[in-house]
């Protein structure tokens, strides 16, 4: 009888170190996914920051009325894009887990208008 139980025994502590792993397991992927969340949303917003940064650059200048005010609705978007960026970060503390893409700035700068652009 003594031998029955220990069969018994080794299956019943298997079962349990499967399920104490698997607990592990989906609590470290619970961990991970806010993390792999934040960096998704700091790419996009920083490419979306750029895409506007570098629209504003490029036309700023123009001869055309209605692409410098294109232009500057591009600088709006991309101060707006800045200051999402910077409260969320400073909101969750995000750091990037993974490499940081080019170009990644802890704080996205304000692109401010001069007077002579007002001309």
């Amino acid at each position: 009888m003594r031998n029955d139980i220990i069969p018994v025994c080794i299956a019943v502590v298997a079962i349990a170190v499967c399920l104490l792993m698997l607990g592990i397991q989906q609590a470290s992927t619970a961990d991970e996914k806010p993390c792999e969340d934040a960096e998704r949303i700091c790419r996009e917003l920083i490419s979306s920051y750029e895409a506007d940064r570098l629209a504003y650059e490029q036309y700023r200048h123009s001869q055309s009325r209605a692409i410098r005010s294109l232009a500057e609705q591009a600088r709006e978007r991309a101060n707006r894009t800045a200051a999402t960026y910077n409260d969320y970060a400073r909101e969750t503390g995000f750091r990037w887990q993974t490499e940081a893409p080019a170009g990644a700035e802890e704080k996205l700068e304000r692109i401010e208008l001069l007077e002579v652009e007002n001309k």
